[in-house]
């Protein structure tokens, strides 16, 4: 094993895992970006991995390696920088361990995240979610299908949150809940709808579900995948979409349905605090982001705004009468 691969192993099992307690989800991403980098240095670089070390790992060859994931990979802004907080995480290590690596790690820590150009949000009408679910069906092959799409569309959870859900979280009764666990290993309780419940009592007891299994798991009865959910929530909405061409979006990914339960919960009246527990929010602000992009409750504030105002119907003569000059010595 080279030195950089120890020194990976380590930061990854020993400084992640056991001496910082991050998620298996961040230890993941963390994976992901510094396989990738590692990847580029052999692919682009020309450099063996075997003989790749730290101080082939400058700031000129991370700039380009983020510009060949834009550019050649076509990734977005939000990868790419999750992929910068990998290294930038594994540098902060190396200096944590040793501070022959400070010149190196301060460079590196310098690298600016690239700011992201917010596109307008989008979500589903509840007439488009319905007709969606339709299109799935209630047949036993499609059972597995249409339990993820409605606990997406019901719960608002994100996807890694609904992978994670095993029957142990979920407790039926006639408030029945299900507790997710979020980010930073976060748990909160989001309720079950009634038609929810009922759908997944019945996929249950279908699929004979109990104790700590996965409550979506693949043929081999392992977790599935997030490509896997991908795959799923894509195929029913091209489908849907492509009989009937009033569903908007067109194009709808698994966080289209989280933003979907939140429009739904603030056009209902839900207050921000309780949307923001729901969705898992660390901060209120996040979850205003919704209240924004609102525009029937835009107008309802502007309304009332100017609702008791008493404001003349004519302009003023002296607007239209006087000069700028006789205006401004009525200041003096």
């Amino acid at each position: 094993m080279t030195s950089i691969s120890s020194q990976i192993v380590d930061f990854l099992s020993n400084y992640c895992l056991n001496e910082r307690g991050l998620s298996k989800n961040t230890i993941s991403t963390y994976s992901h970006g510094l396989t990738q980098l590692l990847l580029f240095i052999r692919d682009k670089k020309g450099i063996d991995l075997d003989k790749v070390s730290v101080q082939n790992i400058n700031q000129k060859l991370v700039l380009d390696f983020l510009d060949y994931l834009e550019i050649d990979c076509q990734l977005s802004v939000s990868t790419r920088n999750l992929r910068l907080a990998s290294i930038k995480s594994f540098f902060s290590y190396l200096n944590y361990r040793s501070s022959i690596y400070i010149p190196s790690s301060e460079l590196i820590k310098h690298i600016k995240m690239k700011k992201k150009i917010h596109s307008r949000m989008e979500w589903l009408s509840p007439e488009s979610i319905n007709t969606i679910l339709e299109k799935i069906g209630l047949e036993n092959s499609r059972m597995k299908h249409y339990n993820i799409t409605l606990f997406l569309i019901d719960t608002g959870v994100r996807v890694q949150e609904l992978l994670d859900v095993k029957m142990s979280d979920i407790q039926f009764s006639s408030t029945s809940k299900v507790y997710i666990k979020g980010k930073g290993g976060k748990v909160r309780m989001i309720p079950l709808t009634t038609r929810l419940k009922n759908s997944l009592l019945k996929y249950i007891s279908h699929y004979n579900i109990s104790g700590d299994q996965y409550l979506f798991a693949n043929k081999y009865n392992r977790q599935m995948t997030r490509s896997g959910i991908t795959y799923i929530v894509k195929k029913y909405v091209s489908i849907a979409s492509s009989e009937n061409p009033e569903i908007q979006p067109k194009l709808v990914s698994c966080h289209t349905y989280r933003h979907s339960k939140a429009m739904q919960l603030l056009n209902a009246g839900v207050d921000l605090i309780s949307i923001r527990d729901i969705l898992g929010h660390e901060n209120l602000s996040t979850t205003e982001i919704y209240l924004k992009e609102d525009e029937v409750k835009k107008q309802q504030a502007i309304e009332l705004s100017v609702k008791d105002l008493d404001l003349p119907l004519e302009r003023p003569k002296w607007k239209t009468e006087k000069s700028i000059i006789d205006i401004l010595k009525q200041f003096h």
